[in-house]
């Protein structure tokens, strides 16, 4: 593959030069002929951009070129690019679509043609509705096909353009869509004959609008005996019979379908020429003496005298159509000799054929393997990539944890370098409080040595008493050392009971705050706002959530959304919140902590760092949980008699909240836990206070 990328990989602007460049050349009725978008591409693909062409197709048309014009015109540009016959193939009553360069699908013109005559006879059935009055509609009509089909060569029509042109055949026939006609009858198990043909012509009233129809019936069905597949004619035949008369009668008619099938190179001109009525003094006749029918402007027929000219001139006519008739049969004869010609040739051409189509098969099926192979290395690297990527996005999920963890790892650890600061701080203080003393004992001792060392000097012949006295003072010195220890002893307590102290003064506060002060004489800091005030409200709030209460409110919401809920985002959605309610609650109680320290040391409240929002859930948890709280109280009949938090009915003796926004109703205990974590009714949203927290001053 990577020796030869320009046959196994996409082509690139490195090895577009060296990539084999392909052109179809269709073929039909024993023509060749390519499209002009797809020749002229090849063409700018394999040569330098100053001989580009440059050619725009019409919308809805493909332009095609005989393979010989090709030669003449560019065949020197066209050494170089592969040229893949791809004959054009036609079931009975359609042909195959062919996929365009674009990548939308196409027939070739008179195929197109075929399927809206096809429709008009087989679907709308016009030629069996209209009468001669609505001929001026019809000709209206193949006016609008004359313009879509209006061109001097050969070309493909797009079946998006084609299927607008049905559907607006259809809407141009609708006023003609109840009138009733009938329909094509069976042919016999032995097949049918010319006279039943001609019947079924006049069944149908196809000799209403077209009376030259039944002179057209012996080549037809002669065509028809030619191309039967079955020993006996069959009812798809008598269909195919009927629809080639109605085609020969609108070629005569209407120019513009002749020149289509000119155009389109079917038939040559001498022989399209002939089905002109106008060429045909038989048809002409005829359709004069149909046409001059009015039954408006029928009056008494002319009488002649001479009866006998008019017997002669019935035989001569009789006469002229039997030597016509004999014509037509030696002319068949010969079709006929001449078609089996063709058909040895044809069946030489169909074995060639068939072996080239087994070559293209076996390549198209070594094609097939090698793109299934492709596919299955292509899903399974796919398949790797969405592991990849998932993994990648748990793995961002935990970092951004971890991140949130470590920043509440990183306050608590800022927190406690500054207690083990304030610690160091009061060691160092006791410590050389320890050195003073120690240093002023020393400094006593040296003082009295130096006394001993001048006493003994002083009086030697004392020795004996100043020994007693030495004595003494080796007595009072240790009992000095004793009063050091005790000292410390002290010290250690002291600061034992210092902190029992502030224990016990933590607890005060709780309780001072919780008193209600009547008296205008308070100190500032008991009043509201005071320091005092302010570090027994952190207080409650850190011992509100250090009793776990609002994490068991939560966790019960986070049960209750699982169990009302069973897609599995709601639960993953339930977990992450609880989680992220978690690191709320663990912040939260980080900077309360933080402001309960500040106080403790400042006394004051103008440091104080800013608490964030109370910990609650995130609004799209709490609308998919009154989502489902409302999913399952529609499911209740009576949903105003129970409570909408525990869903247990409402007794009479229980204690009751009421809503005012909303007028639900709910427990006393089932509001005040839920209002410890959310300040909001949890049906409506409004703001709702509790009443034992929070009381009327009324």
């Amino acid at each position: 593959m990577t020796a030869r990328p320009e046959m196994f990989l996409p082509y690139t602007p490195t090895n577009i030069k060296n990539a084999p460049v392909v052109i179809r050349v269709f073929q039909a009725e024993s023509h060749e002929f390519v499209m002009k978008c797809e020749l002229f591409e090849a063409i700018r693909s394999k040569n330098p951009p100053g001989e580009n062409i440059d050619f725009v197709d019409e919308n809805g048309r493909y332009a095609v070129m005989e393979l010989a014009d090709v030669y003449k015109e560019y065949g020197d540009q066209i050494s170089n690019i592969n040229l893949i016959p791809t004959p054009v193939r036609r079931a009975e009553f359609k042909a195959v679509p062919i996929i365009t360069p674009k990548g939308d699908y196409c027939i070739l013109a008179i195929d197109a043609f075929s399927e809206i005559f096809n429709q008009l006879f087989f679907v709308e059935k016009v030629f069996q509705k209209i009468k001669n009055d609505d001929w001026n509609y019809l000709c209206d009509y193949m006016r609008k096909v004359e313009e879509f089909f209006k061109s001097d060569e050969r070309f493909f029509v797009t079946i998006e353009s084609l299927n607008k042109l049905k559907e607006e055949t259809t809407e141009f026939w609708k006023k003609y869509e109840k009138v009733p006609v009938k329909y094509v009858r069976n042919a016999k198990k032995d097949g049918f004959t010319m006279e039943n043909l001609k019947n079924e012509l006049k069944n149908l009233g196809l000799n209403i609008i077209f009376p030259e129809i039944e002179l057209h019936a012996d080549r037809v069905y002669l065509s028809t005996l030619i191309r039967k597949k079955d020993k006996f004619l069959r009812t798809c035949d008598l269909f195919f019979a009927i629809s080639r008369c109605l085609l020969i009668c609108v070629h005569g008619h209407f120019d513009s379908t002749r020149a289509l099938f000119v155009a389109q190179k079917i038939m040559d001109k001498e022989r399209m020429s002939q089905l002109d009525y106008r060429n045909s003094p038989e048809l002409r006749d005829k359709l004069k003496d149909v046409n001059n029918i009015n039954p408006k402007k029928v009056g008494k027929e002319e009488s002649f005298d001479e009866k006998s000219s008019v017997s002669c001139e019935d035989c001569v006519h009789t006469n002229k159509l039997y030597d016509q008739v004999k014509k037509e049969l030696k002319s068949t004869q010969h079709t006929l000799r001449t078609a089996e010609k063709k058909a040895k040739k044809t069946d030489e051409l169909e074995k060639k054929l068939a072996s080239c189509q087994r070559k293209i098969e076996g390549f198209e099926n070594k094609l097939d393997k090698e793109r299934d192979e492709k596919k299955t290395v292509q899903e399974s690297l796919e398949k790797q990539m969405e592991e990849i990527n998932e993994e990648m996005r748990l793995m961002k999920e935990q970092v951004s944890m971890s991140s949130a963890q470590l920043e509440a790892m990183k306050l608590e650890v800022s927190q406690k370098n500054e207690e083990i600061n304030k610690a160091n701080k009061i060691l160092t203080d006791t410590r050389k409080k320890l050195t003073s003393k120690t240093s002023k004992l020393g400094d006593e001792v040296k003082r009295k040595e130096n006394q001993l060392e001048t006493v003994r000097r002083e009086v030697s012949n004392l020795q004996r008493k100043f020994d007693e006295k030495d004595e003494k003072v080796k007595t009072e010195i240790s009992e000095k050392d004793e009063i050091i220890k005790r000292l410390e002893e002290t010290n250690t307590r002291l600061t034992i009971r210092v902190e029992e102290q502030d224990r016990i003064v933590k607890s005060l506060l709780e309780k001072i705050s919780d008193s209600k002060s009547s008296e205008s004489g308070i100190p500032d800091d008991k009043r509201h706002g005071g320091p005092r005030y302010q570090l027994s409200e952190l207080w409650k709030i850190k011992d509100q959530y250090n009793s776990g209460e609002p994490l068991k409110q939560a966790k019960h919401m986070i049960q209750k959304l699982i169990s009302l809920s069973n897609r599995p985002d709601i639960h993953e959605m339930a977990n992450y919140e609880y989680q992220q309610f978690e690191g709320k609650i663990r912040n939260y109680l980080l900077s309360v902590e933080v402001n309960i320290q500040k106080i403790k040391k400042n006394g004051e409240c103008s440091e104080l760092i800013p608490l964030s929002d109370l910990p609650a859930f995130s609004d799209r948890f709490m609308t998919e949980y009154r989502k489902e709280i409302d999913k399952k109280s529609e499911q209740i009949e009576e949903s105003d008699v129970e409570c909408g938090i525990c869903f247990f009915e409402m007794k009479s003796e229980e204690e009751k909240l009421d809503c005012a926004q909303c007028k639900k109703v709910l427990h006393l205990k089932c509001a005040t836990k839920w209002l410890a974590v959310h300040r909001s009714c949890p049906y409506c949203r409004a703001k709702l206070l509790d009443p034992i927290e929070f009381p009327s001053l009324n």
